[in-house]
């Protein structure tokens, strides 16, 4: 409002300047002087419209340099932040690396190493592909472990890539002992409503005395899996009137060591270093 009045003060003392230039010089003079001085307040008041408005432009392009400065600050932001996770990715990685390394030279069993490259969303604890196959030394039904346990076995192999089969599908069955036993049964997969992934024990002696928290071992029976390998440890203990045997023998939920949704870097069994020393699984007893 305040503008729009100053802008029509402005407009009357330009008509008002016109009309003093119309009036004849020898009438003009004392007419002008004093026309100028009641005008004088009005073009201070332009001249400081003027320097307002000045100010207003100076500040609008200050505002777009901050601007300016500010999504450039973004965007280095967003480029440091994306570096900076890289870099932990690869330190990651490289730690990853290192403990596989140290696995592997103080595995019992030669082992290839191998990476996932594929693995299906939908079915994620049931197989996996990785990058070796049969010019690796792979074949089917070769266990497959990671640096915390058993993951599964070879079910296909091509030339260079092989699909593994994980514990979590119940067509990989494992032959098991408990740690500290002579107990032996069957691992099954059993993935939860949750989308975990425990396995059941099952085929165990109806009198055996078993806790939470035994590991379980392959047991070397069956051919398909070597003695020894590490499967996981007894999280709960099934009721006899729970079973699928009606009570004729025992069943424990087993949760898997290596954690099945999170796999990268593997390896698949080949052989044992050396093949006449086959040693018991950890804790077994003699017969």
């Amino acid at each position: 409002m305040r503008l729009k009045l100053q802008i029509a003060a402005f407009i009357l003392a330009l008509l008002t300047l016109a009309t003093v230039f119309m009036v004849p010089s020898e009438d003009a003079v004392g007419f002008k002087a004093r026309v100028r001085e009641r005008l004088a307040p009005v073009f201070e008041g332009v001249t400081g419209l003027r320097s307002r408005s000045d100010l207003v432009v100076e500040k609008l392009k200050r505002a777009e340099r901050l601007e300016r400065e500010n999504d450039d600050l973004r965007r280095a932001n967003a480029k440091l932040l994306a570096e900076n996770n890289t870099l932990r990715s690869f330190e990651k990685e490289n730690a990853e690396l290192r403990q596989a390394l140290k696995y592997k030279e103080v595995s019992r069993f030669e082992l290839v190493p191998a990476k996932v490259i594929a693995r299906e969303p939908s079915s994620w604890w049931q197989y996996v592909t990785i990058n070796r196959g049969e010019r690796d030394g792979v074949e089917v039904n070769q266990a497959v472990v990671s640096t915390q346990g058993l993951v599964g076995k070879v079910s296909s192999v091509s030339t260079t890539t092989s699909k593994v089969v994980l514990l979590g599908d119940e067509n990989c069955r494992v032959a098991a002992t408990l740690e500290g036993t002579n107990e032996q049964g069957i691992i099954i997969g059993q993935p939860t409503e949750m989308g975990a992934v425990q396995c059941r024990m099952t085929f165990i002696s109806r009198t055996a005395s078993i806790d939470v928290g035994q590991l379980a071992f392959t047991s070397g029976l069956g051919g398909v899996f070597p003695q020894g390998l590490r499967i996981g440890e007894v999280s709960q203990l099934v009721p006899l009137r729970d079973t699928g045997g009606h009570g004729l023998y025992r069943e424990v939920i087993i949760q898997p060591s290596a954690d099945l949704s999170k796999l990268d870097f593997l390896f698949v069994v080949l052989r044992q270093k050396d093949a006449k020393a086959a040693p018991k699984a950890p804790g077994q007893k003699d017969r």
